[in-house]
């Protein structure tokens, strides 16, 4: 019981940041788009975090997927994959704190 509420926990924790992070990335973008000015470093520093949140699934899906994942996942569907990739990322983090936990065990 207790594994599954930290996986539940870690997911949701794992999508509203990577989401907002895109969000934030998409933003500064939008904002300096009439303009022409070139991206800040803090910016691209934004957009790479927001890339690395949304592998291993949701980024290749979307990038490269373009209207057959638009068909596939419609609308709200499009959570589906970000809530999966987000788990993905909760089960390694799940693994590496147990894996902590039995190393400072051990020592």
């Amino acid at each position: 019981m207790k594994k599954t509420i930290i996986l539940i926990s870690l997911t949701l924790i794992h999508a509203i940041v990577s989401f907002g992070v895109f969000l934030k990335d998409f933003s500064a973008g939008m904002s300096r788009f009439d303009t022409g000015q070139l991206p800040s470093l803090g910016e691209k520093t934004l957009g790479i975090f927001s890339t690395i949140l949304l592998y291993p699934i949701f980024y290749p899906l979307s990038k490269w997927g373009g209207k057959t994942f638009l068909n596939i996942f419609p609308g709200i569907l499009g959570y589906i994959p970000l809530l999966f990739n987000s788990f993905i990322w909760a089960l390694a983090i799940y693994w590496v704190i147990k894996q902590v936990k039995t190393n400072r065990k051990n020592i």
